[in-house]
């Protein structure tokens, strides 16, 4: 346990937890997957107006700023963009317990000024590998944005049908347009020129080359692809980007 004041962990790995008795937030500091030199701090609880320096070593103390913004600017690294080597596109292995713990607990429709935040929640779950979780929480949004998650839940366990089904339920989302000009961007630096045709085959984005290249994985007729990985990765960040934009903020309520 640390105290004011006191330094973090020697080891990278470790996790750091104190509270803030003067505010009562547990405040907790751990290292995402993917990021080696960096730490994120998440506040649990009640987000009030308190001293930077408690949640960051060594930065300045903030000026008028209020703790939403200052944890909204660091937590939401834990998900978004999406860390180097996430998602997994198939059978993704399970983030630690802490990553889970702050993602379901943390109140990110308060730090984010989200009218609801199980959107975000979903996203993130599934982005960790925490498949039954994000799958519980997809299944009870019926927004487009919650039917895109269900699909790539499924997609990711390796229930192609199932997730083809729940792309048909989100129909033409907007962010197909920008996916599949940042997908072609990749055809000169990707190292394999013959899957990004194949994902471009038609005019407009069509989700289904992309479970088809994830059936192959997963049957062992293509191997795991640092491709597909990234083409996840845009996806996914296209699609939190959306939720995050189109929040209704609470001050103009």
């Amino acid at each position: 346990m640390g105290g004011p004041g006191r330094p973090p962990p020697a080891d990278p790995d470790q996790e750091y937890h104190r509270r803030d008795p003067d505010n009562n937030l547990a405040l907790n500091r751990i290292r995402p997957r993917g990021r080696a030199d960096s730490f994120l701090v998440i506040v649990i609880g009640e987000s009030r107006r308190i001293d930077l320096p408690c949640l960051v070593f060594g930065a300045p103390r903030p000026r008028g700023e209020d703790v939403n913004e200052a944890a909204k600017a660091m937590s939401t690294d834990l998900f978004y963009p999406a860390p180097d080597g996430l998602p997994v596109p198939v059978r993704p292995p399970r983030g630690s317990e802490e990553i889970r713990r702050v993602i379901q607990e943390s109140n990110w429709a308060e730090l984010l000024k989200l009218a609801d935040d199980s959107l975000v929640k979903t996203g993130a779950l599934w982005l960790h590998g925490f498949l039954e979780e994000a799958h519980a929480l997809a299944q009870a949004n019926t927004s487009a944005e919650g039917s895109y998650w269900h699909a790539l839940v499924h997609r990711s366990e390796g229930d192609f049908e199932n997730s083809l089904y729940w792309y048909r339920r989100v129909g033409k989302h907007p962010i197909f347009s920008r996916l599949r000009r940042d997908v072609e961007s990749l055809g000169g630096e990707a190292g394999d020129s013959g899957l990004v045709q194949e994902l471009l085959a038609e005019p407009v984005w069509n989700p289904r080359r992309m479970v088809d290249l994830c059936r192959k994985v997963r049957a062992g007729e293509l191997a795991p692809e640092s491709l597909l990985q990234r083409v996840a990765a845009i996806e996914f960040n296209l699609l939190m980007s959306k939720i995050l934009d189109s929040r209704p903020f609470a001050s103009l309520r």
